[in-house]
C-alpha cells in the first residue's frame, strides 16, 4: 500500500483491498450522474448551527458548503452523524 492510502489504517468499514483506489473513484464520478461541487469561498460564510460537532476545520467546511447548498452531507464518520445536516452514508 502506497503513501497515498496511508489514511485508510485510520478508518472503520470494508478493508483497503475492497475500496476505490482515487483514480477509479474520479472514473466512477465521470461516468455518474453525481456532480461534484467545488469548495467556494462563499460557502464558509454560512453560521454553522448548531457548530460541528468536532475541532476539525475541515469536517466544519464540509458541514459548512452543505449548509450554504441546503444540501445534506453523505458521510461515514461517525464524528459528524450527531449533526443535522450529515446523513449517514
Amino acid at each position: 500500500m502506497g503513501n497515498s492510502y496511508k489514511w485508510l489504517k485510520h478508518r472503520d468499514g470494508p478493508p483497503a483491498d475492497k475500496l476505490m483506489t482515487p483514480a477509479d473513484a474520479l472514473i466512477y464520478l465521470r461516468e455518474s450522474t453525481l456532480t461534484v461541487v467545488p469548495l467556494l469561498p462563499e460557502h464558509m460564510t454560512v453560521q454553522l448551527l448548531p457548530p460541528a460537532p468536532n475541532r476539525d476545520p475541515f469536517d466544519e467546511m464540509l458541514l459548512a458548503q452543505a449548509a450554504y447548498l441546503d444540501a445534506r452531507l453523505l458521510t461515514r464518520d461517525v464524528a459528524l452523524l450527531d449533526h443535522p445536516i450529515a446523513l449517514s452514508a
